[in-house]
């Protein structure tokens, strides 16, 4: 294989990080990898994505172009979620994702690198943040789910290395994000584990990745894990707190200390916690008026973004101030599916608002529950549209009734499960919620009937949601 192969290695344009993307795509990308290249051409890319990895791609350019000057080095974005450095030198520019397409390419051939390997090549790039080898790595071990790599993960929580605490945090978290079996062996452990270190933990990433955790279990003892941090001096952990909160921490509704917290957060200085805040209000329809309130008082705010969030959170509690808002505000920004998430859930409070009430008929021709004011949900008897496991277990992507014609009236509803607001970005965090791991069906009306388009879902902070 010569240089000039290089450019079309198989996994050289794929992200190997963009957690929906990858859980959803994974199989068959790497089906489509394995039907189109010959195992021995798999090889020869392995061989040359390990000799970039390990030579370096800076060490690796000089040696290729002989060029002595300085080497522009630019973070540019790989993907969604994903970031690497960009080399240039003597003419060349190379980018350092050698690591996860080496990570890509051993899967593809059946290879089981170990524990050590894999973290050794992550914290290589511990210094850059959202590295794609790095988010490479910590999927894969985070999808193997079996006890050795929970035993590994876990010995880290104690090392005097931050950056291999990091790691160990983020492979526990996904371990159990990804444990899709009825058992969910990992939810105890994993609890008891976050809610022991998040009282301990000093550096702030780790602290973060940790409360990310802990908003990602469906227990009491979660919220009440994360309500000490809702105070930290640091934003970034203060939003992860924000995010963290919601009915599933505190059912039905938001406990008590959840809303005290989350009127502070609400007008906290930094513009992404109160985005934050607001966006977990929406989530969570407590229909608390003070804490509409509070929306509403930040519908001024000097950041874009946490107006919009704000209108959102009104339109999901059939508050009528977020029309006038949303004209304000104007038309999304070309390209952002977020603005538009955030202004279309005003429209559709709108359509709600001014709909005739008359019952519709069902698929079998029986009247219909239809879409129930102040949701984005397609329900018969309480159900969620996604794909899941089935059988009304609470998680947010299980399948507990079956969807009905949608109204001809609002032919751009999508129905979706109740607690996912629109994409956002610069989260700071990236957590997932545990139901949000399964394949979403988000239904369209097309000319009377049902099309169904189906993609993995991310949390809050992620801009991969699919429509």
């Amino acid at each position: 294989m010569d240089d000039t192969t290089e450019r079309h290695l198989p996994g050289a344009h794929v992200s190997a990080a963009a957690l929906s993307r990858r859980l959803a795509a994974h199989h068959i990308l790497g089906h489509e990898v394995r039907g189109r290249y010959p195992e021995s051409e798999l090889l020869e890319a392995r061989d040359l994505a390990r000799r970039w990895h390990e030579t370096g791609v800076e060490a690796e350019l000089r040696r290729r172009t002989g060029c002595r000057d300085a080497v522009v080095r630019t973070q540019v974005q790989d993907d969604e979620c994903d970031s690497v450095d960009e080399f240039t030198l003597g003419g060349m520019t190379v980018r350092d994702g050698h690591g996860a397409i080496l990570t890509f390419v051993e899967e593809l051939l059946g290879v089981r690198t170990s524990f050590e390997e894999l973290m050794d090549r992550a914290l290589a790039h511990a210094d850059q943040e959202n590295h794609s080898t790095w988010n490479s790595v910590t999927i894969l071990l985070g999808g193997r789910r079996d006890e050795a790599t929970w035993t590994a993960a876990a010995a880290l929580r104690t090392d005097p290395d931050p950056s291999r605490r990091l790691f160990g945090a983020e492979v526990l978290r996904l371990t159990h994000l990804f444990d899709d079996s009825d058992e969910d062996a990992f939810a105890g452990p994993a609890l008891d584990m976050f809610i022991d270190w998040s009282a301990e933990e000093t550096d702030l990433a780790v602290l973060t990745e940790v409360l990310v955790a802990l908003g990602e279990h469906i227990d009491p003892r979660a919220e009440a894990a994360l309500l000490p941090h809702a105070v930290h001096p640091d934003a970034r952990v203060r939003r992860a707190v924000a995010q963290g909160f919601s009915e599933w921490s505190s059912p039905p509704a938001l406990s008590g200390d959840a809303r005290k917290a989350l009127l502070r957060l609400i007008a906290d200085p930094d513009a992404v916690v109160r985005k934050a805040a607001c966006c977990t209000v929406a989530g969570a329809r407590d229909n608390d008026p003070v804490l509409a309130g509070a929306m509403a008082a930040v519908l001024g705010d000097a950041d874009r973004l946490v107006q919009l969030a704000a209108v959102y959170g009104l339109a999901l509690h059939n508050d009528e101030r977020c029309v006038e808002a949303a004209r304000l505000l104007g038309p999304p920004q070309r390209g952002s599916l977020e603005e538009e998430g955030y202004l279309d859930a005003a429209w559709r409070y709108e359509w709600r608002r001014d709909r005739p009430r008359r019952p519709r008929l069902g698929l079998s021709g029986a009247p219909e529950l239809g879409i129930p004011h102040g949701s984005n949900d397609a329900r018969v008897g309480g159900g969620h549209a996604s794909l899941g496991s089935g059988g009304g277990s609470g998680r947010a992507g299980d399948v507990a009734g079956v969807c009905g014609r949608l109204p001809e009236r609002e032919p751009r509803l999508r129905a979706g499960p109740r607690r996912l607001p629109p994409p956002q970005t610069g989260n700071g965090g990236g957590g997932h919620r545990r139901g949000d791991r399964h394949r979403l069906v988000w239904l369209f009306a097309v000319k009377g009937g049902l099309r169904a388009h189906w993609s993995i879902g991310r949390s809050p902070g992620s801009s991969a949601w699919r429509r």
